[in-house]
């Protein structure tokens, strides 16, 4: 890799931290003793809103879009922690999100979602695995000119 393409990826994950870091302090880290010689830690991602990291992913997508995408809309494939980041990121950006899951996709899923989002995510409930709801997602995205919040 080059060092401008290095120094550029650097600069967008220092970006990136910055504007999930104004949304929510970063999840701590704890040591923990498992009796052995070494030192453990771990990352508590269970203190977040939706006890994942996934929020970070789907708001900092979010935050980057335009004004006019994000009045437009945006939209997503999830059985749940992803979908709920989109969510609290939609409620929190002021835009509106179309949550596709899958039918199977548990009832706490659905609440938490929609918890999250409020009155700014709509649920639709579409196939019978995330393949069918991912499709059915992407083409009401294209259909209606929206922009697809992928989980990755």
């Amino acid at each position: 890799m080059n060092k401008t393409l290095q120094d550029s990826l650097f600069n967008e994950i220092l970006l990136a931290r910055q504007r999930v870091y104004q949304v929510r302090e970063p999840t701590p880290f704890e040591q923990i003793d498992i009796g052995a010689a070494v030192d453990v830690w771990v990352k508590r991602e269970d203190q977040p809103p939706i006890h994942s990291y996934k929020w970070r992913g789907a708001y900092n997508r979010m935050a980057t879009l335009t004004e006019a995408q994000r009045a437009n809309g945006v939209v997503c494939a999830s059985a749940g922690n992803h979908a709920q980041g989109v969510a609290l990121a939609a409620k929190r950006l002021g835009c509106s999100a179309t949550v596709f899951m899958p039918r199977p996709t548990p009832k706490m899923k659905q609440i938490a979602v929609a918890q999250h989002g409020s009155q700014n995510v709509k649920i639709e409930l579409v196939g019978d695995t995330y393949d069918q709801a991912s499709k059915a997602a992407k083409a009401f995205a294209a259909e209606h000119n929206l922009t697809f919040v992928h989980p990755l």
